[in-house]
């Protein structure tokens, strides 16, 4: 009689992690799935005018005409510095709203 309660036991178990495995492969699917639609709505957006290769306003055509003493205060006031901090602080705000789940 013990053989086959063991046999049971072992049934259920192998029946209970079927079930999980299942159940994380359904989530991974539904997660790619909300992937692929975020990434189509990302591909609707139409980039902005001033985003545009060739445009009189394009993003590189507007760091090229910061003047000269513009960039000496930045490098001067070490603004990559300042931003790279700021990005650590952002960075770490996120991870732990994250970690306890958007509770703080």
């Amino acid at each position: 009689m013990t053989d086959f309660a063991e046999w049971l036991v072992g049934l259920v178990k192998d029946i209970v992690l079927a079930m999980w495995d299942f159940l994380l492969d359904v989530a991974i699917n539904v997660f790619d799935l909300f992937l692929s639609a975020l990434v189509g709505v990302f591909e609707v957006i139409v980039v902005p005018c001033f985003m545009q290769s060739g445009s009189a306003l394009a993003l590189a055509w507007a760091f090229n005409h910061i003047p000269g003493y513009v960039w000496y205060f930045a490098g001067h006031l070490d603004l990559s510095g300042c931003f790279q901090i700021l990005a650590c602080a952002v960075t770490f705000r996120l991870a732990r709203k994250f970690a306890t789940l958007f509770q703080w």
